[in-house]
């Protein structure tokens, strides 16, 4: 059997890691922007009440942006098991 070598290794390991940073920051500022709605919608003046229009909008908006983190995040997990078992079918001998 054959084996992976460093720079190919090295080279998914790049790729991998880009996709990750992409993944969090798209996921990250989309939850920072429902954050600040939500806040925005909380913060009151004097004899002002909440906009829970606002507050339910944004609330919304930053679970959104939780969830693309996660399913980024299991995505690319998937994705190395994956490209794993696909490299190592691809390096076995055939016993056809």
């Amino acid at each position: 059997m054959d084996t992976v070598s460093v720079t190919e290794g090295i080279t998914y390991g790049f790729r991998i890691m880009v996709y990750y940073i992409a993944v969090v920051i798209v996921g990250q500022v989309i939850a920072a922007v429902g954050g600040g709605m939500l806040a925005a919608a909380t913060e009151t003046g004097f004899r002002q009440g909440p906009n829970w229009g606002l507050a339910l909008f944004g609330l919304l908006v930053a679970l959104l942006g939780a969830v693309v983190v996660f399913a980024g995040i299991f995505g690319a997990i998937y994705k190395v098991i994956a490209d794993g078992v696909a490299k190592g079918r691809s390096m076995s001998p055939s016993t056809d």
